[in-house]
């Protein structure tokens, strides 16, 4: 049975996913917590077309190895428990400890806290980061075997520009998720319903600027905050802030009307570098309920939607509209959107 995050019936126990037995504290649970929500993310890996993680991560040939703190390591390892594990839930317990050493002094992701997933997997892609190149700066990585950059990464260009064609020096970094406010998405689309997902996250980045001419030559027009899209992922995360962590069933339904199946990074973004391909589809949702962690995700070869939960999965249903029922129903906060 898995009955911690809302409970449900007829939830199916499957052999090599996730975590341990679910009987115990919500003590295990917090010391579970910095890192269960990544292993559902590595085993949906296989589904996501053409399963570009595992693909990319079983052909590394050499890393810059951290040994009981590496996260290459521990991922790799679990990558083969997963692969040749014939029964019984494969345990994260390498990762979780090797994450534990890596931020040890930072006193982030400690055995027994409470952590963001999100910051969570951020974390574990910074530190693959740092395994697979000559660099710890997330910026503007060039090493062709970072599959954390390759992969989830996105670089951004950031400029004010004003009516009267005045604009400011441009700003270049890089990220692997985009975040946006949940209150923005819900107040603008409550005010115009018409407006895509990707409008109103361009809309929730576009803020208002004044002119950045020098003074001189300043004028009275408002400005805007531009962004660009110069390199884009395989796999574009969003992350979306709550305002807080207990919120009520009618701020998460109207948060799911906001969502949608595609994501048009042409809508979203002023400019994009690369014109192909640039619809991306949701696959993965990541959620948050009652200091725990679990996914949804598009399982490509039952086209259907999942819920992963620890050691236990359960079939939602072939459509996005079953997930948005689930999530208004049980209260769970989507903290993650992934889309490919």
């Amino acid at each position: 049975m898995c009955d911690d995050a809302g409970g449900y019936p007829d939830a199916l126990p499957i052999a090599g996913i996730l975590s341990e037995q679910r009987a115990g504290s919500n003590q295990r649970y917090h010391q579970r917590a910095g890192c269960q929500q990544l292993l559902p993310q590595l085993r949906s890996a296989g589904h996501l077309e053409p399963g570009p993680f595992r693909a990319s991560f079983v052909l590394i040939d050499k890393h810059q190895c951290s040994d009981n703190s590496c996260i290459f390591c521990s991922l790799l390892t679990l990558a083969a428990n997963y692969q040749f594990h014939e029964q019984g839930p494969v345990t994260p317990d390498v990762l979780r400890n090797a994450l534990a050493k890596s931020y040890q002094s930072d006193n982030r992701f400690q055995i027994g806290f409470m952590e963001d997933a999100a910051e969570c997997f951020e974390g574990i892609l910074h530190n693959l980061h740092v395994s697979l190149s000559d660099s710890s700066s997330d910026s503007l990585c060039i090493a062709e075997q970072c599959i954390s950059h390759r992969l989830f990464s996105m670089t951004l260009v950031e400029q004010d520009r004003c009516v009267c064609s005045a604009s400011s020096e441009p700003l270049t970094f890089d990220q692997y998720i985009f975040y946006t406010s949940v209150s923005y998405l819900t107040d603008r689309h409550a005010a115009d319903q018409s407006l895509t997902f990707a409008t109103l996250l361009q809309q929730a980045t576009s803020s208002l600027r004044p002119c950045p001419a020098t003074e001189e030559k300043k004028c009275h027009g408002p400005g805007k905050l531009a962004v660009s899209l110069i390199e884009k992922p395989d796999v574009f995360c969003v992350g979306l802030a709550w305002p807080n962590l207990q919120v009520d069933s009618a701020l998460i339904k109207k948060l799911t009307d906001c969502i949608e199946l595609e994501l048009d990074l042409d809508e979203l973004f002023v400019n994009v570098a690369a014109r192909k391909n640039n619809v991306f589809k949701l696959v993965g949702i990541m959620v948050y309920y009652g200091m725990h962690y679990f996914t949804f995700f598009f399982h490509s070869g039952v086209k259907k939607w999942l819920l992963y939960d620890d050691a236990c999965v359960k079939e939602v249903g072939p459509d996005l509209e079953s997930v948005r029922k689930m999530l208004v129903k049980g209260k769970y906060q989507p903290l993650v959107l992934l889309l490919c």
